[in-house]
């Protein structure tokens, strides 16, 4: 009888800790669903708890606790690097992947920049994290990383 009622009971945590963490974002193809799920892979609980488009993203995050930081130089592996405008206004995210030791090149793992495609980028330089160009032109402007450290629920100021 004890055994079944702990059994119970870890089979009720581990459901309640995989939907806390679930992805909100249904659209497989898209680069909000593709950044929360590799954030989601490493991030502390509860992961990705903040809705909207990709250009939504640094500020919602903010809102809900989680750490923000608006230097191109400021990325570290498993934070999520957020632009706004582009893509008809909806923005873009990435997951970063890589950051040399001495923070001049960074590479993040994105999806739907090339179509519905997971595609490396690797950007020699912070700078050029500013020079995003849609395939209409469209400048896309750098807003800054959410890290996978949540600070509580507050909102935040961003820091460099």
């Amino acid at each position: 009888m004890k055994i079944r009622i702990g059994l119970s009971v870890a089979i009720a945590l581990a459901v309640s800790l995989a939907a806390a963490k679930s992805n909100n974002y249904p659209d497989k193809t898209q680069c909000t669903w593709y950044a929360a799920e590799r954030f989601n892979a490493g991030a502390p609980e509860p992961g990705v708890n903040w809705g909207g488009n990709a250009c939504d993203w640094f500020q919602n995050a903010a809102d809900k606790g989680w750490e923000i930081r608006t230097a191109p130089t400021s990325a570290m592996v498993g934070a999520i690097a957020v632009w706004s405008e582009g893509a008809g206004r909806l923005g873009h995210v990435a997951f970063v992947t890589y950051v040399s030791p001495d923070k001049r090149e960074i590479r993040v793992s994105e999806k739907n920049w090339v179509k519905a495609t997971v595609t490396e980028k690797n950007f020699p330089n912070p700078a050029a994290l500013n020079q995003r160009v849609a395939k209409d032109g469209t400048p896309y402007r750098f807003l800054g990383y959410v890290y996978p450290k949540c600070l509580g629920k507050m909102s935040v100021r961003p820091r460099p």
